[in-house]
């Protein structure tokens, strides 16, 4: 268990009486972060001790090690690269050799770099134009690499927490070659039809029922929302909360289930709860089920560009705004950070699940797309669009938060933020 807690202070430009007439937290009343975080991350110790998250992190050192021999099957077996030693090697001439996809040179950097850390390859200087490596091992051969992934496989079958993402794993990291030469879009493998057989290997069912998000994510965003709920103004009749990229409705429906599970909650006040999306397809997928499953909830429904400004939704100042695993995939941070800033009332909560560090086993899959890698703001670095835990707390602090914290297992957390 990770928890870093950061008390900040920042002025603006909002007066009292501003915040006094926009929202209706009394001072004694109101969600202060540290009583918040200290709530979270008591659950968190407790988690810490559970079977199942100890199995998720061992299951995750066999996810990585299932994910380099995958690399090493899409170099050394499927495209039957047999470099030799002393050789120089560089994104471009494998690209121009092995006729790959120009569209994937970030993600054959990143795997390069898997592959140098196995052992095979070394990194020349660092200053140089082009970044290049020397082979300094040569790779195992073709049987062994195949065998290590079906003993790897048959090692995770012990941790059936992480059973979602091996299989995941196997699906994406069995097509890296054709993703590689263009011959299928990393899309296409992440989100097969309904009516494919690999459906049920694709993300859907990776936000559906992945073991490891609920417990490094799920669990703490809901534990969040309800100690802020408590915490409300007794006087306060409604509550607005606004999920950002809601998708499939994988937090949306335990998030709402967990608030509608707690009578002294559901009697309190409203809530209002705005399902958003960039993606027509999801808003209308959630309006034919949401209202069924929750009939005391006050759904809006809106089609949301995090990442362009929103002044039709700006003026409704929400208590609460959630997002699960949507801010790295924006493009431009300062941007997203501002736009939701605008969104959220003063003394309101912002609840990210994030990824904190990046791993083959997301490289191998949303790294396949284009779209992770289109980032084009200077507070991610070349090597993809994650933030770490302190890269979080700078970036939100600059953009009108405070009072950050963080928590989480291994890579994977949550990120509280108050508006100020």
């Amino acid at each position: 268990m990770t928890v870093t807690k950061v008390e900040v202070c920042l002025t603006h430009q909002t007066t009292t009486h501003d915040i006094e007439k926009e929202r209706k937290f009394s001072k004694n009343a109101e969600p202060k972060s540290t009583d918040l975080s200290s709530q979270v991350a008591s659950l968190a110790r407790k988690l810490d001790q559970s079977q199942p998250v100890k199995n998720i992190l061992s299951g995750l050192i066999l996810l990585e090690n299932l994910g380099i021999h995958f690399v090493l099957k899409a170099f050394f077996v499927d495209m039957a690269w047999t470099p030799k030693l002393g050789s120089t090697v560089t994104v471009s001439s494998l690209m121009r050799t092995f006729l790959l996809d120009k569209s994937h040179k970030a993600l054959l950097h990143t795997l390069l770099i898997g592959v140098e850390e196995f052992g095979v390859l070394k990194f020349n200087n660092h200053s140089a134009e082009t970044l290049s490596w020397t082979v300094t091992r040569l790779p195992p051969p073709s049987s062994n690499i195949q065998k290590t992934i079906k003993l790897i496989q048959t090692q995770l079958l012990a941790f059936p927490e992480c059973s979602t993402e091996a299989e995941f794993l196997n699906y994406t990291g069995s097509n890296l070659y054709s993703v590689l030469r263009g011959e299928v879009s990393g899309l296409e493998i992440l989100f097969p039809p309904e009516s494919s057989p690999h459906y049920k290997f694709g993300a859907n069912n990776l936000y559906t029922n992945s073991m490891l998000m609920e417990h490094s994510k799920t669990i703490y965003i809901i534990e969040g929302i309800l100690q802020t709920l408590r915490a409300v103004d007794p006087s306060q009749e409604i509550v607005k909360i606004l999920e950002i990229g809601a998708g499939t409705g994988g937090t949306t429906v335990p998030l709402l289930s967990a608030i509608s599970a707690d009578p002294a909650l559901s009697s309190r006040f409203e809530i209002h709860y705005n399902f958003s999306d960039i993606s027509n397809f999801f808003v209308t997928k959630a309006k034919a089920r949401l209202e069924t499953l929750f009939p005391k909830v006050h759904f809006q429904y809106s089609i949301l560009d995090i990442e362009v400004p929103q002044p039709i939704v700006a003026g409704t100042g929400f208590d609460i705004i959630v997002a699960a695993d949507v801010f790295h995939a924006t493009q431009y941070m300062d941007d997203t950070l501002r736009h939701t800033r605008a969104l959220v009332k003063p003394g309101g909560i912002l609840i990210l699940g994030e990824i904190f560090k990046s791993s083959l086993f997301l490289e191998l899959s949303f790294g396949m797309t284009e779209g992770w890698w289109r980032y084009g703001d200077d507070f991610r670095q070349m090597d993809g669009p994650l933030l770490s835990e302190a890269g979080w707390d700078g970036v939100l602090r600059k953009f009108g938060f405070g009072h950050v914290f963080t928590v989480g297992h291994g890579n994977y957390g949550v990120v509280f933020a108050k508006g100020v």
